[in-house]
């Protein structure tokens, strides 16, 4: 199985600009093993120690990095991490389903996240301020789903793009 991370760019409007993708991988492609995960997408507030977040990188997945996908149509699967998690949080789930033959973005969620990585190593560390937001809206409201149809229209910019840049790819 391969797997590539992707930050979208020239997309003014997208909330959410990466994404992880697991993907059936070309017969015979060679590549090198993907991490896991980088430690810092692990962990939020030190729950884990230093020296076992390092770790992290060194653990091997069976997923390929940056190697062709097979040809012809997979469907398409969105995962959403739980806020904040991380892109790579179920990768184990990940690959069985890329080995099944489906296509699955997990998008993340820069300050959501506990560490949102960027592709070129720069990445967005959590923020609480939306969720203190969230929480604020909702005790004046006092109605549950506040952001309910801002975060379905931040869902739907990734997952159109996710699909744009994968027909792009053919």
């Amino acid at each position: 199985d391969g797997i590539r991370d992707y930050k979208v760019t020239g997309v003014q409007t997208c909330a959410l600009p990466i994404f992880r993708l697991w993907y059936p991988a070309a017969t015979g492609a060679k590549g090198p093993m993907a991490p896991y995960a980088e430690g810092r997408e692990m962990t939020l507030g030190g729950f884990i120690p230093a020296p076992l977040m390092a770790q992290a990188r060194l653990v091997k997945t069976h997923s390929m990095r940056d190697v062709p996908m097979a040809a012809g149509k997979w469907p398409l699967l969105i995962f959403s991490h739980g806020y904040t998690a991380y892109a790579a949080q179920n990768t184990v789930q990940m690959e069985e389903l890329a080995s099944r033959g489906y296509v699955v973005a997990s998008i993340v969620h820069p300050g959501e996240a506990a560490w949102a990585a960027f592709p070129d190593g720069r990445g967005i560390p959590f923020d609480p301020a939306p969720m203190k937001k969230i929480g604020e809206d909702f005790e004046k409201s006092r109605k549950p789903g506040v952001r309910s149809e801002e975060h379905t229209s931040e869902l739907q910019s990734p997952c159109n793009l996710v699909c744009r840049l994968l027909l792009e790819k053919k």
